[in-house]
């Protein structure tokens, strides 16, 4: 048994119209210039950009540079952890300043450790610049499509039914034959 297509694939572009051209929103009413077009440009709709990021209406189709900008992330989040750790184990506890103050030992090894407990410090510094970058970028980032929600792409199919029937009985009600017509029998 083959799986009959649907017309338009669930795969939708924000597109932005001049204010000129704003419509009402489909779900509240309002005045709104972004426009969802379906792949094929069969189906449009008008939306407000608040309900783009609800997730029983849509969800955001990532782009390979959106996921870049996770991956990214995930990598900075990894060298930030690792970092901790490491610092932990580096940072200067008063402990070690007593054994070391009775060991009496040269100030090299010493240094060597703030050293590196200062290059630690220094590194996490920067971890955590690049980390607030990333997670701005990924803030700011503008999804350009979307899938809706099975229910809404449901309606989109049904209501793009409708149109289409409701079309098609218009120009039946047109053609002649469709009505009866009056008799056109002399009344004797």
């Amino acid at each position: 048994m083959s799986k009959i297509l649907p017309l338009f694939p669930n795969k939708y572009q924000v597109k932005l119209v001049a204010s000129s051209d704003s419509k009402s929103c489909t779900i509240c009413y309002k005045p709104t210039t972004t426009v969802m077009l379906c792949e094929n440009k069969l189906d449009f709709f008008y939306v407000c950009p608040q309900h783009l990021q609800d997730e029983n209406f849509a969800s955001p189709i990532h782009q390979p540079d959106y996921l870049e900008l996770m991956k990214t992330k995930d990598e900075l989040m990894k060298k930030k952890e690792k970092l901790d750790k490491d610092i932990e184990v580096e940072s200067p506890y008063l402990w070690n300043k007593v054994s070391d103050y009775w060991k009496k030992k040269e100030d090299n090894p010493k240094e060597s450790e703030k050293t590196k407990y200062e290059k630690l410090k220094d590194e996490m510094k920067e971890v955590l610049v690049d980390l607030e970058k990333n997670t701005n970028q990924i803030k700011q980032y503008k999804f350009k499509l979307y899938k809706l929600h099975d229910a809404m792409y449901k309606s989109r199919l049904m209501l793009h039914q409708k149109k289409k029937y409701n079309k098609e009985r218009s120009e039946k009600m047109q053609q002649e034959g469709f009505f009866p017509s009056a008799p056109s029998n002399k009344i004797e």
